[in-house]
């Protein structure tokens, strides 16, 4: 195995680990698209996607097929990409995004910091 295939297969597989992770967090509610009940088309197509993903890496996993590995992997990253947009800024209207996060988290700080 060249280091060509070795890179190619940990991108792979890191790819893998960030659908993982998206599923896993869509599954425990720590993510949600912001459609309500839809939340749970997304799940399943998460969960069809990473499932995909694991056969297509084990099954192109051979050194030969370094050429498919690539596309695989920046054709996953692209949809894992598209799921991470889905929750931040392409939030449905039932439960939009509020990118005001990170002016609560400062005033939470600063008033930790005022009772000090």
């Amino acid at each position: 195995m060249n280091t060509t295939s070795k890179i190619a297969t940990f991108f792979n597989w890191t790819i893998f680990l960030a659908g993982l992770a998206i599923l896993i967090f869509t599954l425990t509610g720590q993510v949600e698209f912001g459609h309500g009940l839809g939340d749970f088309v997304y799940l399943i197509l998460i969960g069809v996607f990473v499932l995909t993903h694991l056969i297509l890496n084990l099954t192109l996993a051979k050194p030969k097929r370094k050429e498919w590995s690539w596309t695989v992997g920046a054709v996953f990253l692209l949809v894992y990409l598209f799921f991470a947009y889905k929750m931040t800024y392409g939030k449905g209207p039932e439960n939009p995004w509020h990118p005001k996060i990170e002016e609560d988290i400062n005033r939470d700080v600063l008033e930790s910091f005022d009772s000090l």
